[in-house]
């Protein structure tokens, strides 16, 4: 054991030499927030959180905050179900299947859909737990250059069996908007099978909060859609989105939905009470664009900076890792909750600062945020 640790401790100081290690530390609660998921503050809604412990305190028939054990044993509540449905019919689809991450969600479809024989195409900037689990299927892995059309038809090229695109709808970390319309085009017209991961669209795009892919009327064109509930909905979990007969081969099939135990009620009530909040309070996305446009106005006045940036997540590259780690500090010691983004959860050996918007800003704390930032490049 202590041989082991040894070569642990040694894969931690070449990191550290790197500038690469990375350490948790516990998040206050009196910041200004430029750095997390929460774009529509839902996480710490008081009134949203009232709504949720009131509709808890009125189920008396079912276990809440333990599932006892797998769906297809004891752990398949009737809230569990229910939930379900009305999760196809918000989002457009026949049939959801409910996950307790979005990690799992990913895990249990391209973990288990695509066969061995089948190709598995991602766009280079897919989030990792796409490219983890992906090659868990035994299924060809190929990857694409981000958001380019032309170097995925040359890819498919090469495919062989079923050909799965996997793409996110939204980039967590550029922000960019993949070309969805071109690619559901494209997969109808060679039988591809369009996956869209879209955490960061779910609760912000679409008018029940559904998703860019019903905002864009491209629903029917995309085989599975992976919706994310950890980001503006504000709470956790994650749904696959897809045929009845897709969730019927997941229930049957994929061994984390199998084997794992169960979400728990309390999750399933939360997830639709938080989908519900977004869909009667339509000012929280309002608020959002006007602190979008805002902040696109001063990071413009910055210099030769990418402002194109559709919504929500803006990355901003300073120098590499250590330049990027210290102003992330020095914001930090600021009052400002912000964090840099190195490799490799950012695209080769890239080093970035990533911004993110929300409804809960104010004027004033883009205004401070600008200022500080300025006084550090």
């Amino acid at each position: 054991m202590a041989d082991y640790n040894y070569f642990l401790e040694n894969a931690l100081a070449a990191y550290n030499k790197k500038g690469l290690l990375r350490k948790l530390k516990s998040r206050s609660d009196n910041v200004f927030d430029f750095d997390s998921n929460d774009f529509l503050g839902l996480a710490c809604n008081a009134e949203l959180r009232q709504i949720v412990l009131d509709t808890l305190s009125l189920q008396t028939n079912t276990a809440l905050f333990g599932s006892t054990g797998s769906r297809l044993v004891s752990g398949n509540f009737s809230i569990l179900e229910e939930t379900e449905t009305w999760l196809a019919d918000s989002f457009k689809t026949e049939s959801t299947l409910l996950c307790k991450s979005g990690f799992e969600a990913n895990h249990i479809f391209f973990g288990y859909v695509p066969q061995r024989f089948d190709t598995i195409i991602y766009d280079s900037e897919i989030h990792a737990s796409i490219k983890t689990t992906a090659r868990l299927s035994g299924a060809t892995c190929l990857s694409f250059r981000h958001n380019d059309i032309d170097d995925l038809l040359y890819k498919a090229s090469h495919a062989k069996g079923n050909i799965f695109i996997a793409v996110e709808s939204v980039y967590s970390i550029s922000g960019d908007i993949a070309p969805l319309k071109k690619l559901a085009d494209i997969c109808h017209q060679h039988h591809w099978l369009l996956i869209v991961d879209e955490a960061h669209t779910t609760g912000l795009s679409g008018s029940l909060g559904e998703g860019l892919c019903c905002e864009l009327g491209i629903k029917n064109e995309v085989f599975a859609r992976i919706h994310t509930f950890g980001k503006a909905v504000g709470c956790a979990g994650a749904v696959i989105a897809g045929s009845h007969a897709l969730k019927d081969f997941l229930i049957n099939f994929a061994v984390p939905a199998i084997y794992s135990t169960a979400m728990p009620p309390v999750q399933a009530i939360a997830i639709r009470k938080h989908l519900e909040f977004i869909q009667n309070h339509p000012e929280l996305k309002l608020n959002l664009l006007a602190n979008i446009k805002n902040f696109k106005t001063q990071f413009s006045a910055l210099g030769n900076l990418d402002i194109e940036k559709p919504g929500h997540i803006y990355p901003l590259s300073i120098g590499n890792a250590t330049i990027t780690k210290k102003i992330a500090l020095e914001l930090n010691n600021l009052n400002i909750s912000i964090k840099a983004m190195l490799p490799p959860t950012t695209s080769g050996n890239a080093s970035l600062l990533r911004i993110t918007i929300h409804s809960q800003n104010n004027f004033h704390e883009i205004d401070y945020f600008f200022n500080q930032l300025r006084k550090l490049l």
